[in-house]
């Protein structure tokens, strides 16, 4: 039977009418004629089955057979399943996740430690000797501990990625937090590894022998480029891992 809806006012008359856009789909949509059963919804949940009594252009007489409390439960049982990793591959895959956050913990810590203390507390150093030697004492040392802890987030992130077989998700861009993490991976590793030893090490006492302030200040800057990046791309994988994507 079909439904439609009607005033509590309406139901409570002796001879309801229907009228309006249900009126004309009962007789020009669906066509019904007088004598054939549908069913009311008055919108505080009970639902009457009512017998068409008289048609005209606007407007369409019942006559309420019966009111009952409709059964809003379905009658399908549902049983929902969720799959799991074979009992290895989840063990090694929650080692590897706790593992990436300790190493993402002391990483981007570290980079916060530096940007927002170590470079400030330099700066004000009154000679020229005890910054460059006091910042690269500091620096020295963080730099062993971001490149162990760069590396096992490097590590334990792919290999997520292998057991979920997520690599699709680089062609998605709701999941850009993951392109912005694997940038974010690379740029710090070919610092670490590639420019500093190389080449920034020696351009840093270079610079900092001839204007300190002005080294100091640069790379104070440089830092918070790559701290604000950081927590960005660490917000937007909190987020997305939960569920809350800003592009959908």
């Amino acid at each position: 039977m079909k439904r439609f809806f009607i005033a509590l006012s309406e139901i409570m008359k002796d001879t309801p009418i229907i009228d309006g856009q249900d009126a004309h789909h009962i007789t020009k949509v669906f066509r019904l004629k007088s004598g054939d059963h549908i069913i009311l919804i008055d919108g505080s949940g009970i639902e009457y089955e009512a017998k068409i009594t008289g048609l005209s252009k606007n407007k369409v007489n019942v006559s309420i057979i019966k009111k009952y409390a409709p059964a809003t439960e379905s009658p399908v049982r549902i049983m929902v399943g969720q799959g799991y990793l074979k009992d290895k591959k989840m063990e090694s895959y929650i080692l590897a996740r706790v593992i990436h956050v300790i190493a993402v913990i002391l990483w981007i810590g570290g980079v916060a430690m530096v940007t927002t203390v170590i470079i400030p507390a330099v700066k004000n150093l009154k000679s020229k000797e005890d910054q460059i030697k006091t910042f690269e004492q500091i620096e020295g040392r963080f730099a062993l501990q971001a490149k162990i802890t760069t590396l096992l987030t490097g590590l334990t992130g792919f290999y997520m990625l292998y057991v979920i077989d997520g690599w699709d998700r680089y062609l998605d861009l709701k999941f850009w937090w993951i392109h912005a993490m694997t940038l974010v991976w690379i740029l710090f590793t070919l610092v670490l590894y590639v420019l500093e030893p190389l080449v920034l090490h020696k351009l840093f006492k270079q610079y900092a022998e001839k204007n300190p302030g002005k080294t100091f200040a640069f790379m104070h800057r440089v830092h918070w480029v790559l701290l604000i990046l950081s927590l960005i791309t660490t917000a937007g994988v909190v987020a997305g891992s939960h569920g809350w994507f800003v592009i959908k």
